[in-house]
């Protein structure tokens, strides 16, 4: 079987690998189930390769950071095509986006949770208290 294999790689009639009792027709069938058989394969080896590539944390880090570097390289040849420095970027951020930061930087410090002795002090008591009343409300 190795043999018939390696003949439908390597492109020779397989007239030599499939007996020769075969009819022309029944040998193209042959052909074609080797050639079914060995795209399986194929077939296969892929798809545990992209499962693995799926599954590898690694790698998910490692395309983001591709990706985020792609886009930080684009920016940058955006505002040299423009004429503009890097220390103009604050200029080049819009309201909608500014408002979205700020947003995301209160939602952020809201969600922070007291840590060590800071659990006692007057900032975390007077959240717990605030909290306390949203409940109520």
């Amino acid at each position: 079987m190795m043999a018939a294999a390696d003949a439908a790689e390597s492109g020779e009639a397989s007239s030599s690998t499939a007996p020769a009792k075969m009819s022309a027709k029944q040998q193209k069938l042959f052909e074609l189930r080797m050639r079914m058989n060995e795209g399986r394969k194929m077939n296969h080896m892929e798809v545990a390769a992209e499962k693995r590539r799926a599954t590898d944390p690694e790698g998910e880090a490692k395309r983001q950071r591709e990706l985020a570097d792609q886009r930080a390289e684009k920016k940058r040849k955006d505002m040299e095509e423009a004429g503009e420095e890097e220390t103009d970027r604050r200029l080049a951020v819009t309201l909608e986006q500014a408002e979205a930061m700020e947003k995301k930087k209160a939602k952020k410090e809201k969600g922070k949770a007291a840590f060590g002795w800071d659990i006692f002090n007057q900032d975390s008591l007077y959240k717990a208290h605030k909290k306390r009343l949203e409940k109520l409300q």
